[in-house]
């Protein structure tokens, strides 16, 4: 129950819903002063939601920062790369096409080829409720095992469907696999204040990787300063879906 109405609740929280409304905001109004207002109103709000500026100053607060290993010659038992609709199969052409977060993966398979990491633990479940046959584990192990990872040094979770499963499921595989030590906890800068606060609940010692940061080095060009853009609506879902899903698990007790 708490997956699908994670999952509903995100529909509902969605910037783009919210723009809608906006635009059929002023139409509701049966006066013409009254619409003119609220249209006046409408786009204003609809200019801030799409300001470039505004949306990375406000996601760079939730944002953990890029970090590099303090102990570059250290070996980990693996890295835990966490999912999130980054790989999906086509089946008319025969290929995987990779999506949002896939620097996880390919930050994973970095530290494998360099040795810093014995093997990769794969955790990635059914991201939709709809799709419930796709398991992107399965996915990126295939992919992994294309590129050179040999396949005992890969571990899969096709079960979990949240970051809160994620955190339980790879304490079991963890357990069953006898690894001890910490591990390297991988997965986007938005999502690791979540993951982190999941991952230490569940006890696992884990050091987090941060990987691809949307926000970056602060821009005050023109462009950036003033010019509407789409993406900023990506950067106010990312955001919401994240402080959402804290409140959500502090109050479940997961976080």
């Amino acid at each position: 129950m708490f997956y699908y109405l994670s999952k509903i609740t995100g529909y509902l929280l969605s910037p783009a819903l919210w723009l809608l409304l906006l635009l059929l905001w002023p139409l509701v109004a049966r006066k013409p002063l009254v619409m003119k207002r609220r249209g006046i109103a409408a786009l204003v709000l609809a200019y801030l939601l799409m300001n470039p500026f505004l949306a990375d100053e406000v996601l760079r607060r939730w944002e953990l920062p890029m970090n590099e290993l303090e102990e570059q010659d250290k070996v980990y038992e693996a890295a835990v790369v966490l999912g999130g609709h980054m790989v999906s199969w086509d089946k008319a052409h025969q290929r995987y096409i990779f999506r949002d977060h896939t620097d996880r993966v390919l930050q994973a398979h970095a530290l494998y080829a360099r040795g810093q990491v014995k093997r990769i633990i794969l955790s990635a479940g059914p991201g939709h409720p709809l799709r419930q046959q796709e398991r992107e584990a399965a996915y990126l192990s295939a992919y992994l095992r294309e590129v050179g990872v040999a396949a005992e040094d890969i571990l899969i979770d096709t079960l979990s469907r949240n970051t809160r499963e994620n955190a339980v499921e790879t304490s079991r595989i963890l357990k069953e696999n006898g690894i001890e030590g910490e591990v390297l906890l991988v997965t986007s800068a938005s999502h690791m204040r979540r993951a982190r606060a999941c991952f230490q609940e569940t006890g696992i010692p884990f050091i987090p990787y941060v990987t691809d940061q949307l926000t970056g080095e602060r821009r005050r060009d023109p462009e950036h300063l003033l010019v509407p853009s789409l993406d900023s609506l990506l950067k106010w879902r990312i955001l919401t879906h994240e402080i959402v899903g804290m409140l959500a698990y502090r109050l479940m007790g997961y976080a």
